[in-house]
């Protein structure tokens, strides 16, 4: 972040003192100082980047090929971003009108947060739950379309 030339991180952080803790935990852990290409720390960390890290598509540190898994996008009740309740359902093959509609996904998550509340026991990512979480979400939406008219 600093390197990127981000003022609020020498306002906001105290850099020097952290380098130099992160150097001592790194001696005590490691037994030697920080590599000089040691990612966020390391003086040259950004001159070489591995290519397992390289950006692609998804916005991620290690593409999921790399270790044997997929890409995927897990539910969890309420606290998952908007972004993965949308992926979760267009890998469940609901259509886009939905799965792209910020407001349908707010709802979505609004459920999940009432159902929370109310104190019922649901697997979020299952296939089936999250059925009844977008048939309650299209019921609230019409709710407040014919409140509105």
């Amino acid at each position: 972040m600093l390197r990127a030339r981000n003022p609020h991180v020498e306002e906001d952080y105290e850099v020097k003192r952290l380098t130099e803790i992160a150097d001592r935990m790194t001696r005590i852990n490691m037994g030697e100082p920080i590599h000089q290409y040691h990612p966020v720390l390391g003086k040259r960390a950004y001159h070489f980047i591995d290519d397992q890290f390289e950006q692609g598509d998804l916005p991620c540190d290690l593409a999921p090929e790399t270790i044997g898994q997929e890409v995927g996008c897990r539910v969890t009740p309420s606290w998952s971003n908007p972004i993965i309740v949308s992926r979760r359902l267009e890998q469940l093959g609901y259509p886009a009108e939905l799965t792209q509609d910020p407001n349908f996904i707010r709802e979505c998550r609004i459920v999940m947060a009432s159902w929370n509340i109310a104190g019922r026991h649901f697997l979020a990512d299952d296939p089936d739950e999250l059925a009844k979480m977008v048939a309650e979400a299209k019921e609230r939406i019409a709710a407040h379309s014919a409140a509105a008219e």
